[in-house]
């Protein structure tokens, strides 16, 4: 996945297993999941459907069925604005496996790889497949699939006899039970102005049996004319969204719907972004814009104020 984990699991006796056996068995279920929806392993399951250049039938598993499901659901919650099949545009953009960039690509180009972007061209078949109708279409679910293994993780620990428990991944957390003081578990928030060489939190969580994910465009950018160009794409005309949402934290209850649901809120924007948070109702979010002046708001859903700790 590129990035690091932490795991804590709290032990109130003797304990069940060393730390080496129990990291053996996080390592192994990474690796799995990894095998299934990696679009850095030209030999996971969903290379091998983005390379299959039929629109026939393709044999998925089931746990990639129930994570495309997943994404589906936020592709059309979110009109369309949230969509997995975008990775064309993000590898275009150099946000992606291939060379980075340093200015837009030609119009031409984009309008190239909108032609075969579009959830609405996947389809769901019989007998756990998936079929495309353009052979050009590619599916990337990194902005949920991250979510999905912290959510793995977490249940591997539970059948091994952890309640309370703490699942992190390249940011993205599952919190089962009461931490090592049998409280809740504290988790801090990034702020969306990092001081380089040094961490910067701007929030502090206090959680228990929930999910947590942050999106933010305040690391993957490029500049160019003055202009910030970051990762979090439009499906619709192809572009970077606007900046002014610089970071959006959900709270759900598992972490893969945190963990689309945050990227979903990056790309509808503030207003819009929490209007449809609110209507979820299994979200809460807290979202930190930036106005033309470069003053950095704070702004959150109703809910999200009895999680933050003072």
């Amino acid at each position: 996945m590129g990035t690091t984990y932490t795991v804590k699991a709290v032990c109130r006796g003797t304990p069940a297993h060393t730390q080496e056996s129990l990291q053996d068995r996080i390592d192994a279920e990474l690796v799995r999941i990894n095998k299934l929806m990696s679009t850095y392993d030209p030999e996971s399951e969903i290379s091998r459907f983005n390379g299959f250049s039929a629109t026939s039938p393709f044999p998925v598993s089931e746990e990639m069925l129930l994570v495309v499901r997943s994404a589906r659901g936020l592709y059309e919650s979110s009109g369309g604005l949230f969509d997995p099949t975008v990775g064309p545009l993000v590898d275009l953009w150099g946000f992606g496996t291939k060379n980075r960039r340093r200015e837009p690509p030609p119009q031409e180009e984009i309008d190239r790889c909108r032609a075969v972007v579009g959830m609405n061209h996947l389809k769901e078949g019989p007998e756990n497949t998936l079929a495309k109708d353009v052979a050009g279409l590619h599916l990337d679910l990194s902005a949920i699939a991250k979510g999905y293994g912290v959510d793995m993780v977490a249940e591997l620990l539970g059948k091994e006899g952890y309640s309370d428990l703490m699942v992190e991944i390249g940011g993205e957390i599952v919190v089962r039970g009461k931490n090592q003081e049998r409280k809740p578990w504290r988790l801090g928030v990034d702020s969306p102005v990092q001081i380089p060489g040094k961490r910067n939190l701007v929030r502090t969580l206090s959680l228990t049996d929930t999910g947590l994910a942050t999106s933010g465009n305040y690391r993957n950018y490029f500049m160019y004319k003055g202009v910030r160009y970051t990762h979090v794409l439009n499906p619709k005309n192809g572009y970077p969204v606007p900046e002014s949402v610089v970071s959006a934290t959900v709270v759900s209850p598992t972490c893969m719907r945190a963990d689309g649901a945050a990227t979903a809120m990056m790309v509808l924007g503030a207003t819009e972004g929490l209007e449809w948070a609110e209507n979820q109702g299994d979200i809460e979010a807290l979202v930190y814009v930036r106005s033309a002046t470069g003053a950095i708001s704070e702004l959150m859903t109703p809910g999200m104020e009895k999680s933050i700790q003072y």
